[in-house]
């Protein structure tokens, strides 16, 4: 424990363990798209919250870290794509190593599985470092 003086308190807004104060389920129902309108802080909340969507300036932030977010995970498949693609390729290697393929062989059919995604010259060094 850090000596922060700082206390967390972690809710779970679909929980059914345990009460919570009026206002606090009003927020939790804000979370679920259902408004309370006894609350006059849930009712400010909201309206900032509608305010925040509808500001030009700030939908463009959201879209652009929306857009920031899609980017970095298609690149996280794409990377992890790869790794596959690789592992998969000096296993074929390792295997047709064991059935004393020659290297022109090996690049053929590597070729032929992997061209679209790598070059000549990458798969003949793979063949390489696989030896």
């Amino acid at each position: 424990m850090l000596d922060t003086k700082q206390h967390a308190i972690i809710l779970n807004a679909s929980g059914s363990i345990g009460e919570v104060t009026p206002r606090l389920q009003g927020f939790f129902d804000l979370i679920h798209d259902k408004i309370s309108t006894k609350d006059e802080f849930i009712e400010k909340l909201n309206r900032e919250v509608k305010k925040f969507g509808t500001d030009p300036g700030r939908r463009k932030e959201l879209m652009d870290y929306q857009m920031r977010l899609d980017d970095e995970r298609e690149f996280g498949k794409e990377q992890g794509k790869q790794k596959e693609q690789i592992s998969s390729i000096k296993r074929l290697i390792k295997m047709a190593r064991q059935f004393k393929a020659s290297d022109d062989f090996i690049l053929k059919q590597l070729m032929e599985d992997y061209g679209d995604n790598f070059s000549k010259s990458e798969l003949q060094e793979f063949i390489k470092k696989n030896k």
